[in-house]
């Protein structure tokens, strides 16, 4: 099964242009409207990027460190989809549903264990998130606020957090140390905590 699913996807990926299969690749399907129906399949590792996946149907895929970078998702359904390791950015348009604690922030998919290396998410709003185990290595977080979110065993070596808001967010295991903390923050033994 898995093996059939990573050829329906290179083949869709060679004969998808602009999101509608191409007719000839056997082993695609489709609805109606021509949207890419991936419900179910596995799709970890594979790569999106500069696709259009309009209208897309992720129901219950795993796309598992797969990269969407540079997508347009509008319309796109990853109802019980797994994230997790997902990587993102420049995403255009807006999914209609995404798996539960999974938001698009910016440009990105934000979720647990999300891989946000060298992410631009300056000014982000990420109150509230479970952003456990989630790879910020080297992102940009100036000013992005953390307030009452999650961070265990998140990373982040690397990342910019200056004035990062992180008021009742809640750290524990934290991997690496930021480039600069936010201000009025130190980290030690792995937590955030205030001086």
């Amino acid at each position: 099964m898995r093996t059939l699913s990573a050829l329906l996807v290179l083949m869709v990926l060679a004969g998808c242009q602009g999101g509608k299969p191409d007719s000839a690749a056997p082993g695609v399907v489709s609805n109606k409207d021509s949207t890419l129906n991936f419900s179910g399949s596995n799709l970890r590792g594979q790569s999106f990027v500069r696709k259009d996946l309009s209208n897309a149907d992720f129901t219950n895929a795993d796309l598992s460190r797969a990269n969407l970078a540079e997508t347009n998702l509008e319309g796109a359904d990853f109802s019980g989809a797994l994230l997790a390791g997902v990587r993102s950015g420049a995403i255009s348009g807006t999914p209609r549903v995404l798996p539960q604690g999974w938001r698009l922030v910016n440009g990105y998919l934000v979720g647990p264990g999300a891989n946000l290396r060298h992410a631009v998410l300056t000014y982000a709003r990420l109150d509230g998130m479970n952003l456990d185990e989630v790879d910020f290595t080297a992102a940009n977080l100036l000013y992005a606020s953390f307030r009452g979110s999650s961070l265990v065993r998140t990373t982040i070596v690397g990342a910019k957090m200056f004035s990062s808001d992180m008021d009742g967010s809640v750290s524990r295991d934290l991997q690496g140390i930021p480039e600069t903390l936010p201000r009025g923050w130190k980290l030690k033994d792995g937590e955030f905590s205030r001086r």
